[in-house]
């Protein structure tokens, strides 16, 4: 399993999901399950350009925790511009290294993430311009070609969110995840010749679950029919009738774990399409079909990104729509 690619190649109108779910795993988590093989040796693990990093993006927070520490409480209380997370964090915890880490959480949980998923997006758009003419067209009608977009705007937008749904259906953030059992547990499927047993689960055992399978998974979707196209093809309309089974789609996790910025990373990416789109009117993509490379180590990605031009829209043809 360790000597499999861990990129593939895009076919010309599906996601190759099942191809891409086992290059993920077999990838991506060598070493999650090196590191669970091999804790005994793991003081001899090199690691000096990790800490030396470490060292670094440390030295940039503690900058910026210090400087809120150092606030008086009615400084703190402000609410007006310059207010941040940091901010609000202070009132909960004086612990540096307790903000230093929820810090850490939200700054790579929000970086690459929604900037995989955008480029996907647009990928997408450059590959189906009648669905990039319909989305633009909902921008302009209920926006407008100028207007910076406030959060109920995007909420109004129902095209843009069903749009940003189908992204992360075919193309989620995060294609693979893993838990580790807190105490002796069982799960209710997994075990016996056909798999339909409960198995047991030891205390500190690291379970791993592939989201991109859950969610190309045939059985957890409808048949295809007029209303609903094949699960591999990129269509928001599909939206309109279908909600998924609880469980099945996980772009953010559920339960106790579930993303504490999905609220934020929608948005985020709901104001970049439509600042985008207020501009841009036309999406052309620079590469042939079966050229896009889909890789992943935590979070998934083009591999060697998304080449396409943006035209810009004329300003008679933005005054008029």
């Amino acid at each position: 399993m360790a000597s499999q690619d861990t990129s593939t190649r895009s076919s010309a109108y599906k996601v190759p999901s099942r191809e891409l779910g086992n290059s993920i795993l077999c990838g991506s988590n060598q070493s999650a399950i090196a590191d669970s093989r091999c804790r005994p040796f793991n003081p001899f693990v090199p690691r000096k350009s990790f800490n030396a990093g470490l060292k670094m993006i440390n030295n940039y927070l503690h900058f910026f925790i210090n400087r809120v520490q150092s606030l008086s409480s009615s400084d703190k209380d402000t609410k007006e511009e310059g207010y941040t997370f940091l901010h609000a964090l202070s009132h909960y915890t004086s612990s540096k290294q307790v903000m230093r880490d929820q810090l850490v959480s939200i700054l790579l949980a929000g970086r690459d993430t929604t900037a995989g998923t955008l480029s996907f997006l647009f990928y997408e758009l450059s590959r189906h311009p009648e669905i990039l003419a319909k989305l633009r067209n909902e921008i302009i009608q209920r926006i407008g070609p100028d207007k910076l977009p406030n959060f109920d705007d995007l909420r109004d937008c129902s095209y843009l969110q069903k749009t940003l749904s189908e992204t992360l259906r075919l193309y989620p953030a995060v294609p693979f995840n893993m838990r580790l059992a807190l105490k002796d547990t069982t799960l209710p499927h997994g075990g016996g010749p056909d798999g339909s047993q409960p198995i047991g689960v030891l205390k500190d055992t690291p379970i791993m679950y592939a989201v991109m399978h859950l969610q190309h998974n045939p059985h957890y979707y409808p048949p295809v029919s007029p209303e609903f196209p094949d699960i591999d093809n990129f269509c928001p309309e599909r939206w309109n009738r279908w909600t998924p089974k609880p469980w099945t789609y996980l772009p953010f996790n559920g339960g106790p774990r579930i993303c504490i910025g999905q609220q934020f990373a929608l948005t985020e990416m709901g104001y970049t399409v439509v600042r985008m789109l207020q501009k841009f009117e036309r999406i052309d993509r620079y590469w042939k079909d079966g050229e896009m490379i889909l890789k992943s180590d935590i979070v998934m990605a083009p591999a060697n990104g998304v080449r396409v031009g943006f035209w810009e829209a004329t300003s008679a043809k933005r005054q008029e729509l």
